[in-house]
């Protein structure tokens, strides 16, 4: 299959890469940056398209991988096409695409990937289609980009969106203020790396709810004052800390 990219950033380079290692070829790629679109075209072996009405010639599928707020310019920029177009979003209606195709869906990874990423990891993908044809044609283009494929409409992709915040993007953030925190004190943050990788491992095995631990879920409240009192330079940190702490006592000890 050939294969335009409209985009050079995370998810272009990762779907680019997957793409080609699948067997497909990536005829061109368009980015308003031109140095970022050279770069992932050398990478998969395509070539730069000067604008963007120039992706669509010798090629059979478009995918549009941009941030959320450029899809509805660019489409409009695109114009109308012959062939099928996809886009990669979340949180963006797949009826963005109506106006520029005939056949148009949406092929969305539910993963944090980055254009630098020597291995690219599992990939879960959820798609959608306006109609049965480009259900299909999106399912065997996700199946280049990960083994488990799901369908998922507007509301649902929404739905996962946000639990990914709360999975991956709220997680991090508290890594951050762990890191700050342990800098604070002259200790070794990497010391921390182990629990994470622990953590975040075991799911693989285990409801979360059945994993959980630390003083909140034993209802530990000398500790939790202890550790309170750590925190009383970091007035936010422990304003956190004990909004969490009373959020996990009460989601485990309510019966």
């Amino acid at each position: 299959m050939k294969i335009a990219i409209l985009g050079s950033g995370n998810v272009a380079t990762a779907y680019a890469r997957k793409f080609m290692e699948s067997g497909n070829e990536i005829t061109s790629v368009y980015s308003k940056h031109q140095q970022h679109a050279g770069e992932l075209a050398k990478l998969v072996n395509a070539k730069v398209a000067e604008n963007i009405k120039e992706l669509i010639a010798g090629t059979d599928v478009l995918i549009i991988s941009v941030s959320d707020h450029a899809i509805e310019e660019l489409t409009a920029t695109l114009g109308v096409v012959e062939i099928p177009v996809f886009h990669t979003a979340g949180s963006v209606s797949i009826h963005v695409l109506a106006n520029t195709s005939s056949t148009y869906g949406v092929i969305y990874p539910l993963q944090s990937l980055r254009k630098n990423m020597k291995t690219i990891p599992e990939i879960p993908v959820f798609i959608d289609g306006n109609r049965p044809e480009a259900k299909a044609l999106a399912r065997k283009m996700g199946r280049c980009i990960g083994e488990n494929v799901y369908e998922a409409d507007d509301v649902s992709r929404k739905k996962l969106h946000m639990a990914a915040v709360f999975c991956s993007n709220f997680t991090n953030y508290m890594y951050v203020i762990a890191k700050k925190y342990t800098g604070s004190q002259n200790l070794p943050f990497t010391a921390l790396l182990p629990l994470i990788e622990q953590t975040a491992n075991r799911l693989r095995d285990y409801a979360p709810e059945d994993m959980q631990t630390g003083p909140a879920v034993r209802g530990d409240f000398n500790i939790i004052q202890e550790h309170l009192n750590m925190l009383e330079d970091f007035p936010d940190w422990k304003e956190m800390y004990e909004d969490m702490s009373n959020r996990i006592f009460r989601e485990f000890n309510s019966n």
